[in-house]
């Protein structure tokens, strides 16, 4: 869903529609809301922990570029547009780093269910 909403927004970027980038933003603030209160459960588990505090570290600078570049564009602020897309991109660069910490945890949890289930 978050590189969804990172696609969704470069595409808007690329075609310099507003409307678009503003939706994509708010998307994308919304969803970095939902998935926040689920760092604690990574950060609880030894496994997970520092996949989870890669998470914290990406998860409110994103949200935060989010909305300031939503709200910038409602005002045309274009310098708040440049600063809210650049810590968007900065952010989603922290999000790639935790996304592989926590890729092969995930595909080991699926091979356990699997063999669980059998």
């Amino acid at each position: 869903e978050l590189q969804k909403a990172g696609v969704d927004l470069q595409s808007a970027a690329d075609k310099q529609d507003l409307a678009a980038m503003k939706g994509a933003a708010d998307g994308l603030a919304d969803l970095v809301g939902k998935l926040t209160p689920q760092i604690e459960r990574l950060e609880a588990y030894p496994l997970t922990a520092r996949a989870g505090t890669l998470y914290r570290t990406a998860f409110p600078p994103l949200g935060a570029g989010a909305r300031q570049l939503s709200d910038a564009i409602a005002k045309g602020d274009s310098a708040g547009i440049l600063d809210g897309s650049r810590l968007i991109a900065r952010s989603l660069a922290d999000y790639a780093i935790a996304r592989r910490e926590l890729g092969p945890l995930v595909e080991q949890a699926i091979l356990q269910q699997r063999l669980l289930v059998k």
